[in-house]
Order: structure tokens, then C-alpha cells, then sequence
């Protein structure tokens, strides 16, 4: 079993090489093609136009872009991602600093989803064509159709504007410190220092960009759920169980649920990476200093290195996304082990 997991990963990490360096020179090639001067950005709205050409040559601007892509690739493969134009700062420096707090609004935006999905459409199909059916299927889709930007707006007002129970935006109040950095997960950090009541604020500014992004993920897992636990109850050997005298909620935990949920694996590899592009317009709209907003930042300066980072980033994220439901497949249905 180990020794084929092993090759199981060796085989789609070698694939996904070639798939990567397809990406680093596409988005090369791209990001040369983004209108804007960023020397100009660089050097600031006042500066001399031999100012400019000096942060140029610096940049290594002037250079043809082949030779710009070489030097690019020449450093990639030291770990060098180049400077960041809006930060000034490496763009190493920048992706350590922002990731933190993406990776947990997607963990905590995936836990939601994934909880809320399976429940609703595990209820909606055990209740079929009835109010609960009807309700999870309409919540379903409202998940998937209200956009991510407009929804998150509408939350802002509702939830800050005119009840005040949640805050705006933030990771934090500006008048608080961060817990002791442990896992660079604020949550996390609090709870293993003990200090209940800064882990409850971070949970309040956690709470809205959270949800938010886990609609889409909640609305397509109930709907794929939904109709896999249908195919499932409908299947001999449930009814073989039901007539053994096995209890509901033994059927459905032992025999439903696993055989429904490799459906629901493939939803969930993909909407991790939808989750993860998505977190651009969230982050943005509640101020969530992660790389989505990095990104978008990046993008309005025709920041070049931070643009391809972020690229690379949301690259890999997808190939060990899917590696990760690749391994789930096999864990979950033994026939696929050979």
C-alpha cells in the first residue's frame, strides 16, 4: 500500500513538473504584455526621465526579454523570486508575510463549506421532495449564484453597518497585539497561549470574509452530496442492511456517507483552488492582508515578479490539491489501490 502511494505521488509530481514549467514561461510571456512602465511606478510619478531609465537598468528592464527570462529562471532556481515594486521588499519576504493569513481564511472557509455541504445535502437526500429537499437545494443555489464581492458587501452592512456584531474587516483590531507567533495562524497561536478572549476577536474578524468564501464550496457540495447519497440509498446492499435490522444512523454513517463522498472529494479538490484565486476579491473587500490582496496589488502596479510569484503559488497549490484527491480516491475506494 505505502509503495504504491509512493509511486502515486512520484508519477504526478513528475508530471506536474513540466505542467509548472509551462506556467513560469506563460505568465513570463504574459506579464511582459500588461500595458504600464513599472520603472516608472518604481521610481514615482515625479521622477526625471533619467531617474527612470537608471531604476530600468537596475530592474533589468532594459535588457531583451529573452535574456530577462533567463535571469528570471536563473534565479527561480535558487529560490530568488525577484523584488517586489510596490513593497520594495524580496518577493520571498512578501509571500512568508501575506500567506499566513490566507492559508487560514481558506482553512477555515474549507472546514465551513465542507461541514455545511455535507450536512445539507445528506438531509436534503434522506428527505427528498420535501421542505427540508426543497430548502437545502434553494440555499444551494444561492451559494453558487450571489457573487463573492457583492455578497461580501452586503454582509459588511448588514452584520457591521446595522447590527454591529461582527467587525468591518482586519485580521485584528488596530489597537490589539498578535498572539506569540507559533504557527503563524493567529487561531491557532491564541488558543496554544491560552488568551480565550483574543481568540474569540479573532474569530468575530474571521467570521464574515469566512463564510463568504465558503458559499460556493457549501452550495456545490450539497447539490453533489445530495444526489451521490440518493444513488447510494437507492443501492441492494443498503437495503440488505436495512433488512439485517442495522439502525438509520448506523446505515447512513457506515455505508452512505463513504461510498457518497467520492463525489464530493472531487468538488472539494476543486473549489480549494477556486477558494484560493478567490480569496482575491474577499481579502480586497475586508481588507485581509494575505496574497490575495497582494496579488491584486501587484496587479494594478504591474508589479512583475510579485504577478509571476502569485502565479506559481496558486500553481502548485492546485497540483497538491489535486495529488491530495488523488490519495483521498485511493484511501477511500480500496478497487482503485490496484
Amino acid at each position: 500500500m505505502l509503495a504504491q502511494l509512493l509511486g502515486l505521488v512520484a508519477r504526478r509530481l513528475f508530471a506536474a513538473s513540466f505542467l509548472l514549467v509551462g506556467i513560469v514561461f506563460m505568465t513570463f510571456a504574459l506579464s511582459r504584455l500588461l500595458p504600464g512602465d513599472p520603472a516608472r511606478m518604481y521610481a514615482g510619478a515625479r521622477a526625471t526621465p533619467e531617474a527612470v531609465a537608471l531604476v530600468r537598468q537596475q530592474l533589468g528592464l532594459d535588457a531583451p526579454v529573452l535574456t530577462q527570462f533567463q535571469t528570471y529562471v536563473a534565479a527561480l532556481a535558487h529560490g530568488d523570486l525577484g523584488l517586489s515594486i510596490v513593497t520594495r521588499r524580496p518577493v520571498v519576504e512578501d509571500v512568508i508575510s501575506f500567506l499566513p493569513a490566507t492559508i487560514e481564511l481558506v482553512l477555515a472557509a474549507a472546514v465551513i463549506g465542507i461541514l455545511a455541504g455535507t450536512v445539507l445535502g445528506t438531509w436534503a437526500a434522506c428527505r427528498q421532495e420535501r421542505l427540508p429537499d426543497y430548502s437545502a437545494r434553494g440555499l444551494a443555489v444561492l451559494g453558487l449564484s450571489l457573487p463573492d464581492f457583492w455578497l461580501a458587501i452586503l454582509m459588511q452592512l448588514i452584520f457591521f453597518s446595522a447590527l454591529g456584531w461582527l467587525p468591518l474587516g482586519d485580521r485584528l483590531n488596530l489597537d490589539t497585539l498578535p498572539p506569540p507567533t507559533v504557527t503563524g495562524l493567529l487561531l491557532p497561536d491564541a488558543l496554544l497561549a491560552g488568551n480565550l478572549p483574543l481568540a474569540w476577536e479573532i474569530l468575530r474578524h474571521l467570521a464574515l470574509p469566512a463564510i463568504v468564501l465558503s458559499l460556493p464550496l457549501a452550495g456545490l457540495l450539497t447539490r453533489t452530496t445530495r444526489a451521490a447519497t440518493i444513488e447510494v440509498l437507492g443501492k441492494d446492499y443498503i437495503r440488505h442492511a436495512r433488512a439485517k435490522g442495522l439502525s438509520r444512523r448506523r446505515i447512513l454513517v457506515r455505508h452512505v456517507m463513504r461510498n457518497a463522498m467520492m463525489p464530493g472529494v472531487t468538488v472539494i479538490g476543486l473549489q480549494l483552488g477556486f477558494m484560493i484565486s478567490g480569496a482575491v476579491l474577499v481579502e480586497t473587500v475586508f481588507n485581509w492582508p494575505g496574497v490575495g490582496r497582494y496579488a491584486a496589488q501587484a496587479i494594478r502596479a504591474v508589479d512583475y515578479n510579485a504577478i509571476m510569484a502569485m502565479t506559481l503559488i496558486l500553481s502548485c497549490a492546485y497540483v497538491l490539491i489535486n495529488l491530495a484527491v488523488d490519495l483521498a480516491y485511493v484511501w477511500l475506494d480500496p478497487r482503485l489501490r490496484s
